[in-house]
């Protein structure tokens, strides 16, 4: 179809709508109707979606309150709200990267330009020796490799899909949809980590110590006694195949003193698409309920307990949706 032929069917319409007239006003939108098509294949443009973020854009106050139940505190410093007319805590009047956080609960959600820059700034305070700075950092799902500084402390604590409605002005209170997928962590006071890692090491002591004893006093002639010990963390898993998903994997983990080796759930596994050697096929296991479960596999994973990582290789069984990862008597003894 010729120009001459669309500029006719333009012409038409805007006949029949009344937009031909003498009027420069009526003239600029009859043009603006027209721009709206391709000239050759008359088809109309695509528009382009609209941001759904405000430039003022916060955490909205719902999400607030839940990012601070997930975080087991009342923040004390939120970042993005340093306006007189918004303010959900009493940020102190500096500006965030020359601020001391020493003693404050942060929410951390920086614009993408200054993520770096901040999380920087953050990982100093944190690290100083008498630190109680904490955090709940959410940040774009691209930006996720900023938190490696802390060397597996900050774990997932939520994810937000692309267009979640989780965002609002902080000026006009308008609620805004998210542009790309979000995930929020928790960074615990360092001090609260370190006590955790302690409390593991003295509670693994306690076990060899009280196994060594047992075996010392027992009477052969009477049943042996056995000492089980069972422990409970939500931990950092990443796959070791090459292939595999590459970025965090959360985790709940059991050790358990009672178990005969390690093991992975088939469900947990298979969610997050991890690569299952066909090995063991032929053995069997008996649960805590006396039932026997067939092994599938094995896989391969590196697993970060409160900074303590190790790289193990889990059998791959059906277990309980209460546990994604058990770790048995084998790794207790190594």
């Amino acid at each position: 179809m010729s120009d001459k032929r669309t500029a006719d069917i333009v012409q038409a319409i805007q006949t029949h709508i009344g937009l031909v007239t003498d009027s420069p006003r009526q003239e600029l939108l009859a043009a603006a109707q027209t721009a709206k098509f391709h000239p050759k294949s008359h088809q109309r443009f695509q528009q382009q979606p609209k941001s759904q973020q405000a430039a003022d854009g916060v955490i909205c106050e719902a999400e607030f309150k839940h990012l601070q139940e997930l975080t087991g505190g009342k923040f004390t410093w939120d970042m993005n709200c340093n306006s007189v007319d918004f303010s959900r805590c009493n940020n102190p009047a500096s500006a965030f990267v020359d601020s001391d956080l020493c003693n404050h609960h942060v929410l951390l959600h920086p614009h993408v330009s200054q993520a770096e820059q901040c999380i920087e700034h953050l990982f100093t305070q944190w690290s100083k020796e008498e630190s109680k700075a904490s955090a709940c950092i959410v940040l774009p799902q691209s930006l996720s490799y900023l938190v490696n500084c802390f060397d597996g402390f900050a774990r997932i604590v939520m994810k937000y899909p692309n267009r979640s409605r989780i965002l609002q002005s902080a000026s006009s209170g308008k609620l805004y949809r998210t542009s790309q997928p979000l995930q929020a962590y928790h960074l615990p006071a360092k001090h609260d980590v370190l006590r955790t890692q302690e409390d593991i090491l003295t509670m693994l002591n306690s076990m060899n110590s009280d196994a060594e004893t047992i075996s010392a006093s027992d009477d052969l002639l009477k049943d042996p006694s056995r000492t089980k010990l069972a422990f409970v963390y939500d931990v950092t898993c990443f796959a070791l195949a090459p292939k595999a998903k590459q970025g965090p994997i959360p985790a709940t983990l059991m050790g358990d003193s009672g178990a005969t080796s390690r093991f992975a759930s088939l469900d947990w596994v298979k969610l997050h698409k991890l690569p299952i050697k066909a090995t063991h096929n032929n053995w069997k296991v008996k649960v805590a309920n006396d039932e026997i479960v067939s092994i599938v596999g094995t896989v391969d994973i590196q697993v970060n307990i409160q900074g303590y990582k190790d790289k193990i290789r889990f059998l791959v069984m059906p277990m309980s949706p209460d546990f994604d990862i058990i770790l048995g008597n084998d790794w207790f003894h190594k």
